[in-house]
């Protein structure tokens, strides 16, 4: 991964007892201020889940970017089984 690879990040705003929307702006304002591209997938309801997953997963394939993932296990596995198949970088927070 390059200071140029764009980051494409799928958070899930139903994990944990943080606040969503105070996570999201934390990694927009963090990664913007470092001069990092993203693309923040929210998770509002489960059944986005998959769809969200492969759209990462196609847009970072495109651009040569990284998928991270924000959340617990269920979407962590989701964006696995996308990004084994495609060859794709992945991180977790």
């Amino acid at each position: 991964m390059t200071p140029d690879t764009p980051i494409f990040i799928v958070l899930n705003a139903g994990s944990g007892k943080c606040d969503a929307k105070t996570i999201e702006g934390t990694l927009r304002g963090v990664l913007e201020q470092a001069g990092r591209r993203c693309d923040l997938a929210r998770i509002d309801h489960p059944r986005q889940l998959p769809q969200l997953a492969r759209r990462a997963v196609k847009l970072a394939q495109q651009q040569q970017g990284t998928i991270v993932v924000a959340s617990g296990d269920g979407p962590l596995n989701a964006v696995a089984q996308a990004v084994l198949p495609a060859d794709a970088d992945e991180g977790v927070l």
